[in-house]
């Protein structure tokens, strides 16, 4: 249990957003996890008002043995948090509400993983006393789920609370750990996601905007998280052609990458380099010269397999049921371009449909609570009378 004011810890974690804000060389870093997002994430008012959304009025997560409340919130204990080694940001967007709430918590992270989120928690821990307080009340440990399972068998033993960010395999494995029988899990599995675009009389001006948009949502995470699009419908209109869209998102993927520099992931190397092959093929293929991006128009309604590194499958569609019937059960968010009127419609009608978040496109990979249907720091607490 954590000994502190909420005020002090959510003031802990504005100086981290403000190191992420300004440090060039951790940017320079690690500039494929997500870096400004995070930044913006983890400022005060941002984190006040997930608290807020969550328990009516952040402070009610302070208590003491002289409060004349009615209802404590106190910490579940210890949580554990299993994070994936394709997007491990995401272990700070459950860790953070788990400190929030002021509880133990426990990373496990991929035996192959980067230092990002060490790296980033040993910055937190020089800020302040609370930040060092915040720190010691976190274990990492590295473990690979094949070869070190008395170590995980332990880690599971001890949660009250375990979230899970991973795909479907091993997820179900950890699942299936021994465990407290009042552990709760939360259950971030694999998801798909893609983007719906009617160009229209209304917002053709807006093509370049539109198109910025979507490359923010595209190189957010390297293309790796849930929400990340890989496949775009684009609508038939008779003001743009599918063929005219994708040169003007080309251009604006050379522009963007006159003012930014992106690593390229070394294992996703070979396979960008044998989808351009294979899609040149049968596709028209609009690339970079390097591996920048790539856009291939597709002539079939389907979602294609994702590949990463800034690459968009895009076909033409007619009407809205021609991709209701390709939606699957796992849809995470539909990124969705189109007048207001439209909008309000087409997003009650993918709702329906099963489809987890429906956004405007630009904030498809915006972290929010809830996320996936779950308002996680609620799950973080016991409710005690």
């Amino acid at each position: 249990m954590i000994n502190v004011e909420i005020e002090e810890i959510i003031l802990v974690f504005e100086s981290l957003s403000k190191f992420l804000l300004n440090n060039k060389a951790f940017y320079e870093k690690y500039n494929n996890h997500g870096v400004p997002f995070l930044s913006r994430w983890l400022a005060k008012d941002n984190l006040i008002n997930v608290l807020n959304n969550s328990f009516f009025n952040y402070k009610n997560l302070d208590y003491s043995s002289d409060s004349n409340k009615d209802t404590f919130l106190l910490p579940v204990g210890t949580i554990s948090h299993w994070i994936a080694g394709n997007v491990p940001s995401l272990g700070i967007l459950s860790l953070v509400p788990g400190l929030l709430t002021k509880n133990k918590n426990i990373i496990k992270l991929p035996s192959v993983s980067d230092d990002f989120i060490p790296d980033l928690l040993n910055e937190m821990s020089k800020f302040s006393n609370v930040g060092k307080e915040l720190f010691n009340n976190i274990e990492i440990h590295r473990a690979d789920y094949k070869s070190e399972l008395d170590l995980l068998h332990k880690i599971s033993k001890k949660s009250d609370l375990r979230v899970i960010w991973g795909g479907d395999e091993s997820s179900n494995s950890i699942k299936n750990f021994p465990s407290k029988i009042t552990c709760k899990d939360l259950i971030f599995h694999d998801k798909v996601s893609f983007v719906i675009l009617d160009i229209n009389e209304h917002n053709i001006k807006k093509i370049e905007s539109i198109n910025k948009r979507l490359i923010s949502d595209t190189v957010l995470f390297n293309q790796k998280a849930c929400a990340s699009p890989h496949n775009i419908f684009f609508k038939k209109n008779k003001f743009l052609s599918l063929k005219e869209y994708c040169e003007e998102l080309s251009r604006s993927f050379q522009n963007y990458f006159k003012e930014n520099d992106y690593n390229h992931d070394p294992s996703d190397i070979h396979n960008v380099i044998n989808q351009r092959l294979i899609n040149s093929l049968k596709n028209k293929v609009f690339q970079s010269q390097n591996l920048d991006y790539t856009i291939v128009i597709e002539n079939h309604i389907t979602l294609s397999k994702p590949v990463s590194n800034r690459f968009l499958f895009i076909k033409e569609y007619q009407k809205l049921n021609d991709i209701f019937d390709i939606i699957p059960e796992n849809c995470q968010t539909v990124g969705l371009e189109t007048n207001e009127t439209n909008f309000n419609k087409y997003k009650f009608l993918l709702l329906e449909k099963g489809v987890l978040r429906v956004k405007k496109i630009g904030s498809m990979t915006h972290f929010e609570i809830p996320w996936d249907g779950i308002d996680i720091p609620r799950f973080m607490v016991r409710y005690s009378l």
